[in-house]
């Protein structure tokens, strides 16, 4: 049984595959979000080595501190080791110990907010793939039920077939 082809039909299955694409390659798109949240995470190893390097820095700047003290106590015939120098001496370690402390403090709030940010991207990206990747299959699917619709109502059309209704009183 030949049935005469549908620009019209073709037409609005083709528009919708096209909107169905379009939602397919949007939650694609959201995907992406996933690699951004992984840049997230470098740079938060990124921020950790930058800490450490920090802190290193701190302790050698501690023994050029303490290392001129000593030097400068020796040299007013004072002994480095006892007494007030070495007050002093302790002091500075304590300082510096404090310093260090807030480096790695700043280093691990700031990895805090990279690793709550890189969450939030993952999260909101897989969720909108989601949305999209729904949308695009309702649309493609509500577009075939819709075809294969109107292509029986247009078969039944052609062969002029009505279809029978059984009634108790035997009517057609």
């Amino acid at each position: 049984m030949a049935t005469d082809f549908n620009y019209g039909n073709a037409m609005m299955i083709g528009g919708s595959m096209l909107s169905a694409g379009a939602d397919f390659y949007s939650a694609w798109s959201a995907l992406k979000s996933s690699y951004a949240s992984q840049i997230l995470k470098y740079k938060a190893a990124y921020i950790d080595a930058v800490t450490e390097i920090e802190v290193e820095k701190k302790k050698r700047e501690l023994k050029k501190i303490i290392g001129s003290q000593r030097m400068q106590t020796a040299a007013s015939n004072i002994m480095p080791d006892v007494g007030t120098p070495m007050e002093l001496q302790i002091e500075s370690e304590i300082l510096n110990e404090i310093d260090i402390n807030l480096i790695r403090i700043a280093g691990s709030m700031e990895k805090v907010g990279l690793a709550g940010e890189a969450y939030q991207q993952k999260i909101t990206g897989l969720s909108t793939a989601g949305q999209h990747f729904a949308r695009g299959s309702a649309t493609a699917l509500n577009s075939m039920i819709t075809q294969m619709g109107r292509q029986k109502k247009t078969t039944s059309e052609i062969t002029n077939t009505r279809p029978r209704i059984n009634t108790p009183w035997g009517g057609k």
